[in-house]
């Protein structure tokens, strides 16, 4: 979560045009949290 908190701060704080790579990266980092936080209970 904190790539993409990172990304926006980016974006609209420090006004940094964003990449799609960086969106790219941000996404593939969220799917892998979300394997991590979303697996079964066993």
């Amino acid at each position: 979560m904190y790539i993409a908190v990172a990304l926006l701060w980016l974006r609209f704080v420090d006004g940094v045009a964003l990449t799609r790579f960086d969106m790219i990266g941000a996404g593939l980092a969220l799917a892998g949290m979300a394997v991590i936080a979303l697996q079964p209970q066993a």
